[in-house]
């Protein structure tokens, strides 16, 4: 493929990208940005873009969203973020089957996080709520709203709802 054909195809797949992408990678880089920041976690890896994918599938799409350091403890810990505009009967559905399993088997070591942001008038990239489960912790895709209470980072009545997380406070939870 020529190399204006490329730039041409990555326009193209830009400019057509489904909403629900666009609000996924928001809130991805969202979690990256705010709540690991680089001043407290080393990004050691992070999902290839769908544009990237749309050319040549790479395999490492398939592990969870970001895999950062620690800078405090140097413990390395995988993220899977998903956002969700809001719940359905008090419940988020936030992965398949298949998604779940993959998590569980990625989750031997380092510990696999689930960071699942939801609301903020259909901002991914600012939501009301954010939750952050350990994978070992979940056993459904549905997760209801009294389950992910006790996981809850912030809500909008939150003096500081960007705040990053507290190092202890994302170790004490496993």
């Amino acid at each position: 493929m020529s190399k204006l054909t490329q730039i041409a195809k990555s326009i193209f797949l830009e400019a057509t990208k489904e909403e629900g992408f666009v609000k996924g990678e928001d809130f991805e880089n969202y979690i990256e940005r705010y709540i690991f920041p680089e001043d407290k976690y080393d990004l050691i890896y992070r999902t290839p873009s769908e544009t990237m994918n749309a050319e040549r599938y790479i395999e490492s799409s398939l592990y969870p969203d970001f895999q950062f350091r620690d800078l405090k403890t140097k413990r390395k810990f995988w993220i899977e973020a998903k956002y969700r505009q809001d719940f359905y009967d008090d419940k988020i559905m936030w992965a398949t089957n298949t998604q779940l399993r993959r998590y569980k088997e990625y989750n031997k070591k380092p510990q696999v996080f689930i960071a699942i942001g939801v609301g903020g008038f259909g901002k991914a990239s600012f939501p009301d709520f954010l939750y952050i489960i350990p994978v070992n912790h979940i056993e459904y895709v549905g997760l209801y709203e009294s389950f992910l209470d006790k996981y809850e980072i912030y809500n909008p009545e939150t003096r500081f709802p960007d705040k990053p997380i507290n190092s202890r406070k994302l170790w004490k939870m496993i």
